[in-house]
This record gives structure tokens, C-alpha cells and sequence, in this order.
């Protein structure tokens, strides 16, 4: 771009992420090729240049693309009119240009001479755009030109080629009130130069010092009367008498050196102004540095590398872009300064006893620069927003710390809110499986009951059938908070029969048959009932035999001729548990005796 990128092919510095950055760097996928201009029409829209191939462009303000059609040249500005018409100037006075918002770049355009670099370029009025340049090899005195299109850069049919005068770095339309468009250029030498016919003319202004080894790099104008140049040693960019800038508040007409001593003793080539008093510049070994008060004092602001930035634009208060060397491209959205980190843990809350809220500003942290840790006391949590469930009030504490170590604190704090005490009376530990519904009274009233076979306030065993049951009964209190009351209850399943386990013939009499039986540890039988077959049909054989009885029944109800040792006999038993329910009798089964022919 300047002679300053050719000497010694081009030293590239190493670039270093800073910790502490407020310009964060861009994905460029340029190594070690300089991007050397920058222009855009909005907060999202850009197009950077450098040297060779290297094109990029944004629609977002985050990715960037690769241009195609750049050729090998190298391009030293761009200069947006709108998303779709874009100009390019190259090292061989040439020009690229697109009218579709880069998709696709016409062949190169001459502008005048070949032995001129095209170093910037200024759309004026209409259809006319104006464009400066010189050699890259002696910027004090090597020549410059100036070259302009009618047609929006299609044609540069007028060109001026000025030997032995400085090389010609930037341009910088005014507005109104001038009626006519004046043009102001920087150049070397320390050298201004004015034209008030568009382009067509210029006049030389040299600067207060007008030194041959100081060139003007960039221009900038936030108002048509005032105005700044920047610029600096091109020979050693880093030595004392490095880092130059100058001011107008008269169109132009004439400049005042500004800044020293707190400049840094580097030489700069890019400056932005978005007002009159408050602007950015940038240059050799990464260093970015602003005023607000008109260019009288600079602070250094944080840059994340340390290689020469070139250029520098911001396209509102906040939003600002840089480009530099070894594919450098900065983004800032807060104008490069950080605000204080800030924590906000959000408001109180409460919540019912045991129950959880979750925790957390919108945002929790803000100011400062991201990202950010969050630490959450007394829980321990890690995350910007946390649930907590909580039966104590308890007061929580979230700390945030930025990438640059700065921490914030807030506080918030979680009241309860006490459960209504909740109780229901009406329901036994258990129930017949033919028990009749009960009634269930809740405590305090106007709560809810819930279970299997519970209807309003109702529990019915019957419908429910044998097994364990919840009976639940719910309240909510005029703060939104349940409690409840639940009770355990057993319906009793159908007694299971108990099998007979001998019937034999007495064999004392031979006239009577015993049955026997295991009688099973329960307390939940009332009592055996024995049953004879008697010409195919089943009676009781005896009155029912109570579980404390001892478990054995003789039959002696046989007829001469016909007793247990002339013909088998068929015996059941069923049993009747505390309920009063009987077994399945079918269930039971028959026992024979048996006897010999």
C-alpha cells in the first residue's frame, strides 16, 4: 500500500491474541499477505483488498468471504457506492470493478501510467469518481497522479501525471456548504493538496513542518469544515519523530499539528473520525489510539496483534472495523472501549417450601468483555443461570469475571412461602373387598381427593378390588402452593382355598372317614367348612370349624352296607376369611377315599 509495505519484501509480524482485547479479531484466511484497504456502506456490508489475490467481503459483519476474479495485482483501495457498485485500484494504475455487488469483476481498467500505484479513490458527484496515486519507491518526490471517470470508474479518460512531486496516499471529498465539490489529498512530504473543481485542479498545502521523510497517509473529514490527516516517518516507522496528525476547522485552508506529546512514536496510516472530536487512528505494531477532545490528547486503546494496521472505519458510533497486515481484520462494537462488567443475578423471588426458581439476569453479565465465567454461591454452579430448589430462605450470590479478569457481584435472595398444613380423616388401615363406599372428611376444606376408586370425597373398595392403595388429599393456598395429606389402605383379596390333605377311613371302626388339613399361619381366616358328595350333590357336613380349631373332621354318617369300605367318598373344603367371604368352592377340589372290591 504505502512504501513502507515494500521495504525489506515485506516484514510480516508475528500476530498475538490479546486476553485483554477491545478490538476482537476476524476470520480472514489471509496469511501472510497484507489487507490494505477497507470500505463499507453499513454496519454488515464490507469489502477489504490487499496485496495480490487477496479480496474479501461481509454481509454479516462476522464471516468473510473470498472475493474471486482479484487476478495476481496487487490492490492497495477499495471504495464502495453502494452493495453493488464497487471500485478496486490496483499497483499497476488499474482498476477492478463490479456493479453486482463483487459476484463478478470486470478486466483491469487503466487508469493513466503504469509506473503509479492507485492508492485511493473518492466518489464525488453523480457519476464522477476520482482517484490518486503515485511510486512506491520515492513517496517524497517521486511523482503522483490523479486520474477521473465520468461513468462511475468504467472509463479514466482524464489523467494527471505530476513528476517530482509527492505521492498522493488519500483522498477525502467535502460536502456542503462548498457548492462545488472540493477534493482534499495527503501525501508525502507532509503534504496537503486541494482541488476545488472536482479533481480537475489541485493545489499543494505543505504542512507545518513539511518534511521530507514524513508522509500523509490517510485522510478524514467528520465535518465539511474540520477535518484530520495522519501520517508519519516512511522511512523508520517506529523512531520518535513517527506519528503525525493534523487539523483543519477551515475546509482545508489550513492545518494544525496535533496530539503531542501523547501520540506514540509510531508512525500511522489509518484514521476515522465519528465526530468532531472524537476519533481513532491506527498504524505501525498494531497500535490503535483515540481522542475525544479533537485530537489534543490519545489514549492507547487494547489491540490483539501486534502487526502494522492499515486502515481503519466505523460505520456508526460503535461499530468500527481495522485491517492490517498478515490478514488482520478487527472488529469493535463498543467503539473499542469496555464498560465496567456488570452482574445481575435478577429479582427475588419465592417460592413454596421445596419447591425451585431459577436464577439469572437477562443478561446476567453485561459490560466488560466476553466471554464470561459465572460463578454461584452458595451452590457452587457455574452457569449464568441456575435453578435452585430451597425449604429456608437463602440468599445467593453470582460473581462474574470477563476475559480480561474483571469481576462484578449481585446478590438475590429466595423467600418461602410455608405450606398450609394438610390432613384427611374417615379411612381405615383396611378393607373388605365388599366393603361399602366410605366417606373421607378433608382438613382444612376445599381441597381435593385423589386415588383409584375415589369419587369426590368418596372411597369405594369394591370398585378399587383387592390390593394397596394411595388415597391422597390436596390443597392449594391462596399463594399457589400444594401440600398434601396421604394415606395407605389394603383391600383384601377373596380368600385362596386351602386344600385337604388326607381322608381316610378310620381304622379303629371302619364306619367313619377322617379329613384332615394344614391349617396356614393367617390371621385373615374365620373358619373351615367341610363338604360331603352325597348322590352328586354337595352339602355341608358339619357346622363351620373356626380357624382355632384343631383341623380334622370325622364322618360318620354311612348306612349299614354302605359304608367307606363298600364305596368311595367325596370330600371338599372351602374356608370363610375375617370378611365373611367364602372361597370359590370349584376352586377347592375333591378328595376321594378309596376302598377294595
Amino acid at each position: 500500500m504505502k512504501p513502507k509495505l515494500l521495504l525489506a519484501s515485506i516484514v510480516t509480524l508475528l500476530a498475538t491474541v490479546s486476553v485483554n482485547a477491545q478490538w476482537l479479531t476476524q476470520v480472514s484466511n489471509v496469511t501472510g499477505s497484507a489487507i490494505n484497504s477497507i470500505s463499507c456502506i453499513n454496519d454488515s456490508t464490507c469489502f477489504c483488498v490487499g496485496n495480490s489475490t487477496v479480496g474479501r467481503k461481509t454481509t454479516n459483519g462476522t464471516t468473510w468471504g473470498v472475493l474471486g476474479g482479484m487476478a495476481f495485482t496487487d490492490k492497495y483501495c477499495v471504495k464502495m457506492k453502494s452493495k453493488d457498485t464497487i471500485l478496486i485500484g490496483q499497483s499497476n494504475c488499474t482498476f477492478l470493478r463490479s456493479v453486482n455487488a463483487g459476484v463478478n469483476w470486470s478486466s483491469a481498467i487503466f487508469g493513466g501510467n503504469t509506473n503509479f500505484s492507485l492508492y485511493d479513490i473518492a466518489y464525488t458527484t453523480g457519476m464522477n469518481v476520482v482517484s490518486v496515486g503515485g511510486t512506491s519507491t520515492n513517496p517524497s518526490a517521486g511523482g503522483h497522479i490523479t486520474t477521473n471517470s465520468t461513468d462511475e470508474g468504467l472509463t479514466w479518460p482524464s489523467f494527471n501525471n505530476v513528476s517530482g512531486a509527492p505521492t498522493l496516499f488519500g483522498i477525502e471529498r467535502l460536502k456542503e456548504p462548498i457548492a462545488t465539490p472540493h477534493l482534499i489529498a495527503c501525501a508525502g512530504s507532509e503534504t496537503i493538496y486541494r482541488s476545488p473543481d472536482n479533481g480537475v485542479t489541485w493545489n499543494a498545502k505543505p504542512g507545518p513542518l513539511g518534511a521530507p521523510g514524513i508522509s500523509l497517509y490517510d485522510v478524514n473529514f467528520p465535518k465539511d469544515s474540520v477535518g484530520y490527516v495522519v501520517g508519519g516517518s516512511s522511512t523508520t516507522v517506529n523512531a520518535n519523530t513517527g506519528g503525525v496528525v493534523y487539523r483543519t476547522k477551515d475546509w482545508g485552508a489550513t492545518w494544525t499539528s496535533v496530539g503531542s506529546p501523547s501520540l506514540l512514536p509510531n508512525t500511522l496510516y489509518g484514521v476515522h473520525f465519528i465526530s468532531a472530536d472524537t476519533g481513532y487512528v491506527v498504524g505501525n505494531g498494531g497500535k490503535i489510539q483515540v481522542t475525544l477532545d479533537s485530537g489534543k490528547t490519545w489514549t492507547t486503546q487494547i489491540s490483539p496483534v501486534t502487526t502494522d494496521l492499515n486502515k481503519i472505519i466505523f460505520t456508526s458510533k460503535k461499530i468500527g472495523y481495522i485491517v492490517g497486515n498478515n490478514g488482520v481484520i478487527l472488529k469493535t462494537i463498543t467503539g473499542g472501549f469496555l464498560t465496567p462488567v456488570a452482574a445481575n443475578a435478577g429479582p427475588g423471588k419465592y417460592v413454596c417450601a421445596g419447591g425451585c426458581t431459577t436464577l439469572g439476569g437477562a443478561p446476567t453479565a453485561s459490560g466488560g468483555m466476553p466471554p464470561f465465567t459465572y460463578m454461584w454461591s452458595p451452590s457452587g454452579l457455574t452457569t449464568s443461570g441456575i435453578t435452585v430448589c430451597t425449604s429456608v430462605a437463602t440468599c445467593y450470590t453470582v460473581t462474574v469475571t470477563d476475559v480480561n479478569g474483571s469481576t462484578a457481584t449481585d446478590s438475590v435472595c429466595v423467600g418461602i412461602f410455608a405450606l398450609t398444613p394438610t390432613s384427611f380423616s374417615g379411612l381405615a388401615p383396611s378393607y373388605c373387598s365388599n366393603a361399602a363406599a366410605v366417606t373421607l372428611t378433608g382438613t382444612p376444606p376445599g381441597g381435593t381427593f385423589f386415588g383409584n376408586a375415589v369419587a369426590g370425597n368418596t372411597f369405594d373398595p369394591t370398585a378399587a378390588g383387592s390390593g394397596n392403595y394411595s388415597i391422597i388429599y390436596s390443597i392449594v393456598d391462596g399463594n399457589g402452593c400444594a401440600n398434601a395429606d396421604t394415606q395407605s389402605v389394603v383391600v383384601l383379596a377373596a380368600p385362596t382355598p386351602v386344600p385337604i390333605c388326607m381322608v381316610t377311613v378310620d381304622s379303629t371302626t371302619s364306619s367313619s372317614v377322617i379329613i384332615l388339613w394344614n391349617k396356614p399361619v393367617t390371621t385373615a381366616i374365620d373358619s373351615f367348612k367341610i363338604y360331603k358328595q352325597v348322590a352328586s350333590q354337595w352339602s355341608l357336613l358339619a357346622p363351620a370349624l373356626s380357624y382355632s380349631a384343631t383341623p380334622k373332621v370325622v364322618d360318620a354318617t354311612f348306612l349299614p352296607l354302605h359304608g367307606p369300605n363298600e364305596e368311595g367318598q367325596n370330600y371338599a373344603m372351602t374356608i370363610v376369611d375375617t370378611c365373611g367371604i367364602e372361597s370359590d368352592f370349584a376352586l377347592s377340589g375333591a378328595n376321594t377315599t378309596i376302598h377294595l372290591d
